[in-house]
């Protein structure tokens, strides 16, 4: 079986299909990929670490202002030719969409040349991509139940979580406490602003501390991010608080399986990561994300109960302040947040897409 993979731009479109691969590649004994990335970003270097082949194409987003639609426009059909050019070469039965602007020429490729077409949709508010490709696609697997609406007239929907990594869920307790440098008898506060880091997300959570409303319980666990980890260190340098500053946490599954509370972005991936393993949570949406995606996304949970959500704009604020800290005193309110999200996580989601894939290849 030859598979195709479209997805990227960003992290959270290029990890599901890896993830998806990985399990294939578990599954089937003959089996090849190709993973289709854009010229000079993000995707190549991290598929390399992965040992996946990689082609690259010269795509750009879709801006909405006449400057940005007229380059859209220029390039999409050069995009358009090199993907069915690439498609032509390799062959696929099967090509996998998972979001992004890349993901339109690809998959639109692979449907001329005559491949079964799978679309995976990370977001509750599905992207501008999906939305056009829905009509092309052969099955269209939803990460939640509350997407459905979108896809008015479509019926090849099948809701299967998203595709997390195989390792995320580790025993709870103390046993990583000592790899990140933490002290046993406190509880764990995770900060992360995802890989790069978040400058308001840091700024916020220093400002805290500052105030001095960490319980004297608690310690921090706190990824800044690798570009903002001296900035971040040099905020915090007078505040005297328990935990420590990590540029990147390399196994975040290790982290996840200590901590009592998180605050992060509210991308996808993260959001099922956090409802899978059942832990409460404070989500800051990103607020420059496509179609603000991750406020839908955050507010989705919250209205459900399984989050708490803040805006990035109020970082600053008493609001966020008097936020963390009530949750931080209050396990009750910790817990039921967490009962919630366990309720809604969904651990299956890689082995249902890769089920549906298989059937697409057998039809």
């Amino acid at each position: 079986m030859r598979i195709l993979f479209a997805g990227g731009g960003t992290g959270g479109h290029l990890v599901p299909a890896i993830n998806i691969a990985n399990a294939l590649k578990d599954k089937l004994e003959d089996v090849q990929f190709l993973f289709v990335g854009i010229k000079g970003g993000m995707e190549k270097p991290l598929l390399a670490k992965s040992g996946f082949p990689t082609e690259e194409i010269e795509v750009v987003g879709l801006k909405r202002n006449f400057s940005g639609m007229l380059d859209f426009s220029k390039k999409i059909m050069r995009a358009y030719a090199q993907s069915d050019k690439l498609v032509r070469g390799f062959g696929p039965e099967i090509v996998v969409g998972t979001g992004g602007y890349l993901s339109a020429p690809v998959v639109l490729a692979g449907k001329r040349r005559r491949a079964r077409i799978l679309i995976q949709e990370q977001n509750i508010f599905p992207g501008l991509a999906t939305r056009f490709l829905a009509r092309f696609a052969d099955k269209i697997c939803l990460a939640f139940e509350s997407s459905k609406k979108y896809f008015h007239g479509i019926r090849n929907i099948v809701v299967t979580g998203n595709p997390l990594r195989d390792d995320l869920k580790l025993p709870k307790g103390n046993g990583f406490l000592n790899e990140f440098g933490l002290q046993s008898g406190k509880k764990v506060l995770l900060i992360t602003g995802g890989s790069r880091g978040a400058h308001s997300i840091n700024k916020g959570i220093a400002g805290f501390l500052k105030k001095g409303l960490l319980p004297p319980d608690w310690q921090v666990l706190w990824q800044t991010g690798s570009v903002k980890f001296d900035e971040t260190a040099n905020m915090v340098k007078d505040i005297d608080f328990a935990g420590r500053l990590v540029p990147f946490i390399e196994l975040m599954p290790k982290a996840y399986a200590i901590s009592d509370l998180v605050v992060c972005r509210a991308g996808a991936m993260t959001s099922s990561e956090l409802l899978a393993l059942g832990l409460p949570a404070i989500l800051v949406p990103y607020p420059h994300a496509a179609g603000n995606h991750q406020m839908r996304n955050a507010l989705d949970l919250k209205n459900k109960g399984a989050v708490e959500v803040i805006a990035d704009s109020k970082l600053q604020s008493d609001e966020f302040a008097n936020l963390l800290r009530g949750l931080l005193n209050d396990e009750s309110r910790r817990d039921k947040l967490a009962l919630k999200a366990c309720s809604l996580g969904n651990t299956s989601g890689t082995e249902a897409i890769t089920k549906e894939i298989i059937k697409l290849y057998e039809v």
